[in-house]
């Protein structure tokens, strides 16, 4: 009688459990980022203004959100109450998948305190950029996951010869840790280089070849990576290039001067290609 008592117990343990489960189950809090990753993304419409408190159809329970917007846009918060829970944590990846860049401003006045996104300045989320975004029941914010935001100003892309570094402004940067001049000096020292080569290529398949000189910073060590330069001026076109499936690489690298560049043509192409070659070491 005893063990047969325990085990009704014990099935009325699972019952009861299986009823709590099933109650919270619809909580966007129940998710398991582990086993389940981000689940079905969210596209709402398109964003065509100013978003106060953004609350689009079905933000409470998915993860991420695919935006898009008619042009520059900017988002001054997010609703809690909608999207999440004002006394739970919540996640929110918000990815611009439009042709415009969105911005999210920075503790903006113009959505409700509980609703807004605590960042250190205004973050314009480029086209093709992601954001991880936490609630914080406690302080009540949204912010930025890591170090998502910790610049100000937004996302600065750096280029390989330091210019992205040397334009930054102070407001932007900390203390402004390079200026125009710095990032010549740190290029040399680093033996970063990049320049652009044309390329005449006569309409046959086949292997073209071209030569940089007047490089001091290339060492017969130095990784060399080229790739076509798509442009207007020599008529070498984004759509060209995709066409002609051009396979570019680097021989006879010489110190202090320069190295061949060769291309193979699979398609009969016609016309002058330029081609951008970055270089370290």
């Amino acid at each position: 009688m005893r063990r047969a008592a325990l085990g009704l117990l014990a099935l009325l343990g699972l019952i009861a459990g299986a009823a709590l489960f099933a109650a919270t189950a619809g909580a966007q809090d129940v998710v398991s980022l582990g086993t389940t990753g981000y689940g079905t993304p969210l596209s709402p419409a398109q964003i065509t203004s100013t978003q106060n408190n953004y609350a689009p159809p079905g933000c409470h329970n998915r993860i991420v959100w695919r935006l898009t917007s008619d042009a520059a846009r900017s988002i001054t918060g997010i609703s809690a109450a909608t999207c999440a829970q004002t006394t739970k944590t919540a996640v929110r990846v918000l990815w611009n998948v439009g042709s415009f860049a969105i911005t999210l401003e920075d503790d903006d006045a113009g959505s409700t305190a509980a609703n807004r996104i605590q960042l250190r300045g205004d973050l314009a989320l480029d086209v093709g950029h992601a954001i991880t975004l936490v609630y914080d029941p406690t302080s009540q914010r949204w912010r930025p996951d890591g170090a998502d935001g910790a610049s100000g100003g937004g996302f600065q892309p750096l280029d390989s010869d330091l210019t992205a570094i040397a334009a930054l402004t102070t407001t932007g940067f900390g203390l402004g840790l390079l200026d125009d001049a710095d990032a010549a000096a740190a290029r040399a020292s680093l033996n970063l280089g990049a320049t652009e080569i044309s390329i005449a290529i006569n309409g046959g398949a086949g292997v073209y070849s071209g030569t940089v000189t007047g490089q001091p910073t290339i060492t017969t060590s130095s990784r060399i990576v080229c790739a076509p330069a798509a442009t207007s001026a020599d008529g070498g076109t984004v759509e060209l290039y995709d066409v002609a499936e051009f396979t570019v690489a680097t021989s006879n690298r010489v110190g202090g001067t320069g190295f061949d560049v060769r291309v193979y043509s699979p398609n009969g192409a016609t016309g002058t290609f330029r081609f951008a070659c970055n270089w370290q070491g």
